[in-house]
């Protein structure tokens, strides 16, 4: 390994970003060479076969044939000295009596595994703990699989000026745990709004369109991911200047100019749809917001088509529009045939129910509903999978001008959390008030959320007082963790886990570097951080759940370092860091075609530009920007530290 890295710095020198890209094979190319190097360990443990035809180690670390073996001989045994110890082990002996067990039998409580266990975890049997955290880790096979939202209410019908629709009426709702209350947020499917024939026009241009400027690729807000996008109308095309910056392609007048011919087309097809269909309905829905006084008519501010395809971007985290006072969404893809998940509608991080829109479908809703996408590939020919989408964001102007600090005010006042939490972010858009007054006002609604059970506000909070996100609010480590508690208390917020998780680690890294840690306490540590890590990503937390790659890999929280279970880790996060960390293992053990995937797919998501780590820093995994996807991991039991991304 010293040669190859001193081979490496003769030859690049000083190209400081092929070397981190090195430095990054070898760390994880080392810990592949220390988990296989020394085979005679699994050797050892082929005596202690049965007629169970697996291993008596962990069976994804040791095969029948030795072709990977889990430890180096040098450094852990599989058998202890006292030959009891298998037999006490798998009656359960290591969970009764711990502190015994884990001195004098080691090996057989935590380095290696017995049949039992293995059994237990297929299933087939009770035996002694894989670990002496858990029985079994988390697997991404282990979480919930999709479900359809099917609880509609009583359909509707709707006259517009073009025709007669039906609408299908759904509502979600939150539950709050800590006050034992619910939050209703209401959307509305159109069937067949919007006709197969127009969306094959569309589709048709947007695919022949030859132009390698189609579709914008720049970081998305609200998870720093390529947003494949086009817009049709924004601020930029209106001639006025954007709210947020706009779309980097259009702010170049040439680029601008170039895909003047390709929006005309499109929007001499919509226009007919959006004036007959759904700006009518929009009005009509919501007529107390959106059919008011003069000028102040919802208004289709922003309209753009979004593509999801495999290969590329095939997510987009779970957030509030709280841009739009009402959003509707077509898809031009059909359920099934095109794609799978797609739009769902959530109450809450912990659950989420797909709606299954076919070609044409239309849903609106309002800014208090939470909502994301997950494009899951099809079982046939899953390559194929692709969803588009047309998005269209309304304003209560028939200007486009801003009045999203009036959206939320009235309902927040009447003590509804997620208005408030909403309401909190439109603070510092209140006309005619202080800087210092607006961040005071952020604080006040933000705390009103959380002690209601917005979770969201009480993770912004819990990093307000780490001093991670801006705010008048001093140091303070203990309020941070009474609010990462509360949003796992109220809603079970994955960030409030990944929060806490955080500061177990920062604690850890300071008592460590100053030698008050036990190893005994250290694992202990690293096991509630691995708690809280599991409980994350089986809410969807995809930080989380790349971390949850990086323990297994490095034996954070867990007796077995498991690379294979690390890369399904990775790859379930979706992150390109994650596909990044994948395809190096899928080299490791030389499955070409998953490297090449894999590291193709990182490279498409961004990883390692300079652009995609600033949008990661500023989105942070959806729920705020303060969430750094490197957690501070201290040294594991070989003195390595996992590679910052």
């Amino acid at each position: 390994m010293i040669i190859f890295l001193n081979i490496c710095l003769t030859i690049l020198g000083r190209n400081w970003a092929a070397l981190y890209v090195v430095i990054l094979l070898a760390n994880f190319h080392f810990a592949w060479y220390a988990e296989c190097h020394f085979r005679n360990s699994c050797a050892a443990a082929q005596s202690t076969r049965t007629t169970d035809n697996r291993d008596p180690l962990n069976p994804e670390t040791c095969d029948v044939d030795n072709s990977r073996c889990g430890y180096d001989k040098h450094e852990i045994s599989c058998v202890d000295s006292n030959k009891k110890c298998a037999k006490w082990a798998l009656k359960g002996e290591c969970a009764a009596n711990p502190r015994y067990m884990n001195k004098n039998c080691p090996a057989s409580c935590r380095k290696c595994r017995g049949i039992a266990s293995d059994g237990a975890a297929e299933g087939r049997g009770e035996g002694f703990s894989a670990s002496p955290h858990r029985s079994v880790p988390l697997r991404p096979s282990d979480l919930p699989g999709p479900t359809v939202f099917s609880s509609f209410g009583a359909n509707y019908t709707i006259d517009l000026p073009a025709g007669r629709f039906i609408v299908a009426p759904g509502t979600v709702k939150r539950v709050n745990r800590k006050s034992r209350s619910s939050i209703s947020s209401d959307f509305f499917v159109l069937p067949s709004l919007v006709e197969r024939s127009n969306i094959d026009e569309v589709l048709t241009l947007l695919r022949n369109y030859a132009s390698e400027n189609a579709f914008d690729e720049d970081p998305d807000t609200v998870d720093g991911m390529p947003t494949y996008e086009i817009f049709l109308d924004n601020d930029t095309i209106r001639g006025k200047q954007a709210e947020k910056g706009g779309k980097p392609l259009d702010s170049d007048s040439r680029a601008l100019l170039t895909r003047r011919p390709l929006r005309e087309k499109l929007n001499k097809i919509i226009q007919p749809i959006l004036n007959d269909k759904v700006t009518p309905f929009v009005r009509a829905q919501y007529p107390d917001i959106c059919d008011g006084e003069k000028g102040r008519k919802c208004t289709p501010c922003y309209s753009l088509i979004r593509r999801y395809r495999h290969g590329e971007r095939q997510s987009h985290a779970m957030h509030h529009d709280g841009h739009a006072i009402v959003t509707v969404v077509t898809s031009l893809a059909d359920y099934g045939l095109e794609y799978l998940g797609g739009l769902y509608v959530s109450t809450g991080f912990s659950q989420k129910e797909y709606l299954s829109l076919n070609k044409g479908d239309s849903v609106a809703h309002q800014s208090t509903l939470l909502h994301g996408v997950q494009v899951l590939e099809k079982d046939e020919e899953p390559e194929s999978t692709e969803r588009w989408s047309w998005i269209l964001w309304y304003k209560d102007s028939e200007t486009c001008d801003d009045y999203s600090y009036e959206w939320f005010q009235e309902c927040a006042e009447g003590g509804d959390a997620i208005c408030q939490q909403l309401h909190a972010t439109k603070a510092t858009q209140i006309p005619g008030i202080t800087d210092h007054q607006k961040a005071e006002l952020v604080v006040k609604w933000n705390k009103l959320a959380a002690s209601g059970g917005a979770g969201t506000s009480a993770v912004k909070l819990g990093y307000a007082y780490l001093k991670k996100l801006p705010s008048p609010l001093p140091f303070d480590k203990n309020e941070a963790i009474k609010y990462f508690q509360m949003s796992i208390a109220s809603s079970n917020e994955p960030d409030g886990h990944f929060g806490l998780a955080q500061i177990i680690l920062e604690d850890l890294s300071l008592n460590e570097n100053k030698g008050n840690v036990y190893p005994n306490q250290k694992e202990t540590m690293l096991k509630k951080v691995f708690d809280h890590l599991e409980n994350a990503a089986k809410a969807g937390h995809v930080f989380s759940m790349f971390n949850l790659g990086i323990a297994h890999v490095f034996g954070y929280g867990v007796n077995d370092i498991n690379l294979k279970l690390g890369a399904e880790w990775f790859v379930q996060s979706g992150l390109p860091e994650g596909y990044f960390f994948a395809s190096e293992f899928a080299q490791s053990v030389a499955n070409l075609a998953d490297a090449t995937k894999y590291g193709t797919r990182a490279r498409i998501l961004g990883y390692g530009s300079q652009w995609r780590q600033m949008a990661r820093r500023s989105t942070g995994s959806g729920g705020t920007g303060a969430v750094d996807l490197n957690m501070p991991w201290p040294k594991n039991r070989n003195g390595r530290i996992p590679p910052k991304v």
